[in-house]
């Protein structure tokens, strides 16, 4: 019986918890999907030294590469601004400061 029960115990805690992940993990605030083509806005929460790394945008998790382009004409990407990600065929093609107001 205390079997039954730690195993009926395990599998609540286990849905629990992937329940708790689907509403913690944070979705971008517009996202738009063509095929292989993601794009969505954020807030840049890290940023590697250079611009090619790991950066994390609006809770995602993005690896950009020497083919990956920066768009900085609404100003400079930096932690705290708003940025627009294209990925392409699971590549980072680029990354886009843009206005506050895209990411709100």
């Amino acid at each position: 019986m205390a079997r039954i029960w730690a195993s009926r115990r395990f599998l609540l805690l286990l849905v629990g918890l992937v329940v708790a992940v689907m509403f913690i993990a944070p979705e971008p605030v517009t996202a738009k999907k063509d095929r292989d083509r993601i794009r969505f806005y954020g807030w840049v929460e890290s940023m590697p030294q250079g611009l090619h790394g790991t950066w994390i945008i609006g809770g995602r998790m993005v690896t950009t590469n020497p083919q990956t382009q920066f768009d900085q004409e609404e100003g400079p990407l930096r932690i705290g601004g708003c940025a627009k990600v294209d990925i392409r065929s699971g590549l980072v093609r680029e990354i886009d400061s843009e206005p506050a107001s895209d990411c709100r």
